[in-house]
């Protein structure tokens, strides 16, 4: 497998979003017992007075306390935090054993940063990935069996004392734990390391994924929250003042993927595309999201026709040459986005999340992965890892795993394009027409056993037993228009489930004797009908199929295009343009599709399947 390099620095802004009982000095106090009620000296006094800590010391002294990201009220060190009353245990690595100076330049460029927001949010970061890191706000006692540690940044560390050992660090031999009055202090052989979480890792890495980084910050939005901020007072123009600001953030590309992927406490796999990997999927989706450049729309009359109203797609949209370039860029874009994420209980039900072997296992041999945003991705070769995967290496994340693909090999079309079945005893599904008889959208019939329904004819295939009838009017031509919504560009297969005619007493041809009078029953009915595709602006789509034949004595599913192709999208068009083209069913008024004269002639159709066709 390939190895992807990842970045070890942050650059940019790490958007964690809770930290774990985070305060400044004067709140969040706990009763925890110390490990030595006479232990003089808080933690920040023990450390500051051992000299194998000074490195440790340095950091904690330069960086200050951030209840959250964009807090303006952060004033303490957190030096000054370990030396209040508030219950802590640290695990300090001792010098030598890190990297000290890569952490001083940090601060060095916070210190040096001229605004005071991308200031704060570089200590905010800062603070999160090392102090953080290394405290958890109870004290633990080292004697108790390995158990997952809550750090301050709302990361599990598994702490196993028994073994000498913190998050795959080893304490130190030659260092006892240090107790204080407010807590216990544990010297460590080195940094613990800082397990990024999914959004993390994103955002640690922006070169990498520099398109999805870009796209994702763009979409986070700040909010004030003047309910939840801290007031002031008014000020000379009578406006309030606020102490504390609270804003809340919110992210449609994050949020409507169903996936928490900043929470610690979630568990997902990802499947993160590098720039090559993005280009190589946007590529293959916009196929399937080929936009017109205008689209004929509000459908409100008939035989198939938009009522005069049309929109161009080709004018000038915000940040693009055309409104359709717009489109396509935010619709594919929403569609990679959103389906990233793919929760294990799906797929590795029961399986412990510490597992990350099996967890890996598990996913690469799935047979279909269904993304938390509900899109299904099929492996269609059995036995072989799942394309979706790539052949890079899997990342561990402190909430689950990740995927950096280098390469995007799956056929969207299995994913994207989807399979409609369309019951016409829906009148959304019929659009109305000047030539139908009872109504302008033909009539639903329901067959009831005794009532209506000739029970010579086998109705086994037909899952409901009712169906839509298309009658013509006495003379001339019969045309019914059947609306396909929502089709993204491509090729289907387009099929009807059709009944004989005579299924329904209703809607039987009988011929009169001429010396006696009597009916009898005219079995061979005998149509034929057309079947097109028009577009939104009333133009054929391929060719026409002709004379296509009814049996009188059983349901029938007939393919009515094996592989017709869309050539435009339908689907997800902006808000107010309602369009689409129509299957049109259509009998002439030609002897040769109905054969006797002077009698009710139609089609019964019990509905429109339409599968797409894959490369």
């Amino acid at each position: 497998m390939k190895r992807i390099s990842i970045l070890k620095g942050v650059v940019g802004s790490l958007g964690i979003s809770m930290l774990f009982g985070m305060a400044s000095c004067t709140d969040d106090h706990f009763d925890i017992r110390v490990s030595d009620p006479a232990a003089t000296g808080t933690i920040w006094q023990r450390i500051e007075a051992e000299p194998e800590l000074s490195d440790f010391a340095e950091i904690l002294k330069n960086i200050k306390v951030y209840r959250k990201e964009g807090d303006k009220s952060a004033s303490i060190t957190y030096a000054e935090l370990l030396n209040s009353s508030q219950s802590f245990t640290v695990w300090a690595p001792l010098n030598g054993t890190f990297d000290k100076e890569s952490y001083m330049r940090r601060i060095a460029e916070i210190q040096e940063t001229q605004d005071p927001e991308e200031a704060a949010k570089l200590e905010y970061n800062l603070g999160v990935q090392f102090p953080q890191n290394h405290i958890a706000r109870f004290n633990f006692e080292s004697s108790a069996d390995q158990q997952d540690i809550r750090m301050m940044n709302s990361k599990l560390s598994a702490y196993d004392a028994s073994a000498g050992e913190f998050n795959g660090v080893k304490l130190s031999s030659e260092f006892a734990a240090l107790p204080s009055s407010n807590g216990t202090i544990h010297c460590l052989q080195g940094e613990s390391p800082f397990a990024y979480n999914i959004y993390d890792y994103i955002q640690a890495n922006p070169t990498l994924f520099s398109t999805l980084y870009k796209k994702l910050n763009e979409a986070e939005v700040k909010t004030f929250s003047p309910g939840m901020s801290v007031e002031g007072g008014l000020d000379n123009d009578g406006n309030m003042v606020y102490l504390d600001s609270v804003y809340y953030t919110t992210n449609e590309l994050i949020d409507y993927s169903g996936a928490q992927v900043k929470n610690e406490d979630s568990m997902y796999v990802a499947v993160i595309p590098t720039d090559a990997a993005w280009n190589q999927g946007f590529e293959k989706l916009s196929k399937y999201y080929n936009y017109g450049s205008s689209y004929s729309y509000n459908y409100t009359g008939s035989n198939g026709k938009f009522f005069n109203m049309k929109r161009s797609l080709n004018e000038p949209a915000l940040n693009y040459p055309t409104v359709r370039d717009s489109i396509v860029d935010y619709t594919v874009t929403r569609r990679l986005l959103l389906n990233m994420y793919f929760a294990p209980y799906r797929f590795a039900p029961g399986l412990n999340r510490s597992d990350f072997d099996g967890l890996v296992a598990k996913a690469m041999a799935a047979d279909t992965l269904t993304s938390t945003n509900g899109t299904q991705f099929i492996n269609l070769q059995a036995f072989s890892p799942h394309p979706l995967f790539g052949t890079v290496e899997p990342q561990k994340a402190s909430n689950g795993i990740i995927f950096p693909i280098t390469e995007y090999n799956m056929d969207p079309s299995y994913s994207y394009q989807t399979r409609q079945e369309l019951d016409l005893s829906s009148d959304y599904y019929v659009s109305p027409s000047t030539s139908l008889q009872n109504g302008t959208k033909g009539s639903v019939v329901y067959l009831v056993k005794g009532t209506n329904w000739d029970e010579s004819i086998d109705l086994s295939d037909l899952e409901y037993k009712r169906y839509r009838f298309f009658q013509a009017k006495a003379s001339g031509a019969m045309n019914a228009y059947i609306p396909l919504r929502n089709l993204l560009s491509g090729k289907y297969k387009i099929s009807i489930q059709i009944l004989p005619n005579r299924v329904s007493y209703d809607q039987k041809w009988y011929t009169t004797d001429k010396e006696t009078g009597e009916q009898t029953e005219k079995v061979e009915q005998n149509i034929k009908f057309d079947a097109s595709l028009i577009d939104d602006e009333g133009k054929t789509i391929g060719k026409k199929v002709t004379k296509i034949e009814v049996s009188d004595e059983e349901v029938q599913t007939i393919v009515l295009f094996e592989s017709i192709e869309i050539p435009k999208c339908y689907a997800n068009l902006p808000y107010g343009l309602d369009s689409f083209p129509h299957l049109v069913l259509a009998i002439p008024s030609l002897t040769s599709y109905r054969p006797v004269k002077n009698v009710d002639y139609g089609l019964s159709v019990a509905k429109v399947i339409i599968e797409p066709v894959h490369e």
